[in-house]
């Protein structure tokens, strides 16, 4: 009996304890021996040792020593040479994978990336390098067939020159020899070219299929965007006018009709979420959003969203909340909520009398974090054995009969399986037909700070307007849409809400056009529109040549596109805001207020002195009221991120100043790399910009510009610092 093949050994090399984590929970499904590394100079060691790793995989950005200079030394070195090795990189880094190839590296792997895909490519490379290891076994073994070859020629030409005179007759027979050792070399030559052509192929086609399956992905996020847009667009003005509908007067009867039209509505935009959701997760583009929550007033949120249906169906609703949980904790508690959502409201749907309780109960816990189990049980028709396993599969339902009873995508299970691996948890049901059944899932969830208290109710205000009826006549609003449905609905909500001076144009070249004639106070401006779409568009009244009366107009993005890098691109051509279809009144009552408050509608319309003043308003200085969204409105723990990060912003500059002084470019990149993203969570962007500038001319090898942009950076710092100030003052 043979032995066993050796487990592979696979070399992880980062210093973040959370990729370094979900790397090694990823590849040790496939029984590797994996082995870590912090930092560049011990993998180093590790690869260089007597049990020298199968692969290596790498992180680019860390400090001391970046993946490159690890992958130039394993090339460098003969005994490490040959280690295949792979790049992960994050988003935005891909324009080095040249320099990566150069050095000697195999692939790369950007983050967020997908477990299978990860595994897919180390499977991949290590097949490779076996092939490879017994390709060159194979043409060692014949270099040494041939040497034994030529040794016996020499032998025997040696030979045959010492017993020349008694040979002679053996003359052709020694040539037959010769022209058959001859073809045998032919021989061995032609199938060794023939075994590297075979292998080139190979390597040809491995890189044709991750080309087609990169662009199969782009493909799909494409039309995943597209769809999107196409749907939500109809979406947008078919649930707003709903909302002009209900608010006129209606008898009865058109009543419920308007009420069954909005339901129907937000259901289909439901189904919306539901795909978008399922995209995002299987591109690895959807994140969690870790804000301080009560776990207690999450459950009751869940209890009042359902009770309606729930009653109607007359069904008891009920919650039971392990008393040793924690009620203060820190994690994405829309996403928890999504999830309870939705295994409650099956529960509700597919039963018709008893009840439905929602029970959480602790199953560990230590000093960081808790573990959740959540478990919604129900009285209904249960599931029958032979069909559970069709659960937790996208676009899968237990039959016809039941989708058509009952309604749903069969998405919902499925996206909730997924957020529950984001959360590491696990998620599973038990359940006996025309009994009732048990969903239940765990969460891994942080505790909050000491001192930390997250508000009982979430943030959502209603708009109440602070304009006079006077201003809102005055302020001129311009509307940029090629559909007529949403152009029609926009007017009718300003015009209804008393902002009466209104125009509508169809598209970026009118917008523009009419940009050069009148004055405006404010534009809402469609993204994907005929001839020139709104993202050109802004770019063309930002751009100084371009003689439009008010090129500072505040421009807000009113788009049917849902994905997160539609804002980012709305906010890199020039745009201040965004709203996405479809679109809240009360949202968008609140968006013009944030952009045109002041003592005078004309206010956007600023001289050279106003641009060179400190303005404490402006929203490229700090955003208070998005950085307080972003922490669901809790202003305690926002005030502790505000002065973690003025200390931890000082600290970086005197590590920064030093590196420009030793002209150390690469600790000028990751300080400022580091300022940049610190600045972004907190929502002050103008330090985020300016520390960008440093890290791209210091990757750059450019520290004459990259320096430049010091003042700019400590200038931005002393304004924020002003604001911060002011906001706690009650200035």
């Amino acid at each position: 009996m043979s032995n066993p093949a050796p487990r592979r050994k696979v070399l992880i090399v980062d210093d973040e304890p959370t990729n370094l984590k979900i790397l090694v929970e990823t590849l040790r499904k496939d029984n590797y021996k994996i082995i870590v590394s912090t930092n560049g100079p011990d993998a180093i060691k590790l690869a260089s040792s007597d049990e020298p790793p199968d692969i290596v995989l790498t992180d680019i950005m860390m400090p001391h020593m970046d993946g490159y200079e690890v992958c130039r030394r394993l090339k460098d070195d003969p005994k490490t040479r040959d280690i295949p090795l792979i790049f992960i990189t994050a988003i935005g880094e891909e324009e080095n994978e040249y320099q990566g190839f150069v050095l000697g590296g195999v692939d790369y792997i950007t983050k967020p990336f997908r477990p299978s895909v990860v595994r897919e490519r180390v499977r991949n490379h290590l097949e490779l390098k076996e092939y490879r290891d017994d390709l060159e076994h194979k043409i060692f073994e014949r270099t040494e067939q041939f040497t034994r070859i030529n040794k016996r020629l020499r032998e025997e030409i040696a030979e045959r020159r010492k017993a020349e005179g008694e040979l002679r007759e053996h003359q052709d027979h020694l040539e037959d020899i010769v022209a058959r050792r001859t073809r045998e070399l032919k021989a061995a030559n032609e199938k060794l070219m023939s075994e590297i052509q075979n292998r080139l192929r190979i390597e040809d086609e491995l890189k044709q299929a991750k080309a087609s399956a990169e662009s199969a992905n782009q493909a799909k996020s494409v039309f995943i965007a597209n769809m999107s847009h196409e749907i939500r667009t109809p979406m947008n003005a078919v649930i707003g006018m709903s909302e002009l509908l209900a608010a006129t007067s209606l008898n009865d009867k058109q009543q419920e009709y308007v009420s069954a039209l909005k339901a129907g509505s937000e259901n289909l935009l439901g189904v919306i979420n539901d795909i978008l959701d399922f995209s995002k997760i299987e591109a690895g583009r959807l994140e969690l959003s870790i804000n301080p929550f009560n776990i207690e007033d999450m459950v009751h949120d869940v209890i009042s969203m359902l009770s309606v249906k729930a009653r109607e169906k007359g069904i008891a609703l009920a919650e039971q909340i392990d008393e040793s949980i924690p009620r203060q904790l820190m994690g994405d508690d829309q996403r928890l909520k999504q999830i309870l959502i939705n295994l409650a409201g099956n529960a509700i749907k597919f039963t018709e009398k008893g009840s439905v309780t929602i029970q959480l109960d602790k199953e560990k816990e230590d000093p960081e974090q808790v573990d959740v189990r959540f478990s919604v049980i129900d009285t209904g028709i249960g599931i029958p054995k032979a069909k559970i396993n069709k659960l937790f599969k996208q676009f899968s339902q237990m039959d016809v009969d039941t989708t058509r009873k009952y309604g749903g995508t069969g998405l919902g299970l499925a996206i909730s399986k997924q957020l529950v691996g984001l959360m590491h948890g696990k998620i599973g049901v038990k359940s006996r037909e025309n009994t009732g059944s048990t969903f239940w899932f765990t969460a891994s969830i942080d505790k909050a700070a000491e001192g930390t208290t997250a508000a009982s109710k979430k943030s959502g205000r209603k708009y109440k307007s602070h304009f006079t009826t006077e201003f809102k006549a005055e302020l001129k609003i311009l509307v940029a849409d090629d559909n007529a449905m949403n152009r029609m609905l926009a007017v009718e909500l300003l015009t209804t809400n008393g902002f009466t001076s209104v125009k509508t144009v169809n598209n970026g070249v009118e917008a523009v056009e009419i940009l050069k004639r009148e004055p405006f106070d404010l534009v809402l401006m469609d993204v994907m529109m005929p001839e020139m779409d709104g993202l050109e568009a802004t770019r063309t009244i930002r751009n100084p040549e371009t003689p439009v009366k008010t090129p500072k107009i505040p421009i807000i993005a009113m788009t049917a596109s849902a994905m997160k890098e539609d804002k980012a691109a709305c906010i890199q051509a020039g745009m201040n805001d965004y709203l996405a279809k479809p679109i809240s009144s009360a949202d968008l009552f609140r968006m013009i207020e944030k952009y045109t408050a002041s003592d005078s509608p004309k206010s956007n319309e600023t001289t050279d002195a106003d641009d060179n003043a400190e303005n404490p308003e402006d929203p490229q200085v700090f955003d208070w009221e998005k950085a307080l969204d972003h922490v669901d409105g809790n202003e305690s723990f926002l005030n502790q991120m505000l002065d973690l990060f003025i200390d931890d912003f000082n600290d970086k500059m005197k590590t920064i100043k030093k590196a420009f002084a030793d002209k150390d470019f690469k600790t000028v990149s990751l300080v400022a790399h580091s300022i940049k993203g610190n600045a972004f969570v907190i929502k002050a962007d103008a330090i985020s910009e300016s520390a960008y500038q440093i890290e791209i001319n210091a990757r750059n090898n450019d520290l004459k510009t990259a320096e430049s942009h010091l003042p700019a950076l400590l200038a931005d710092f002393e304004r924020f610092n002003a604001k911060i100030e002011s906001i706690r003052n009650g200035v």
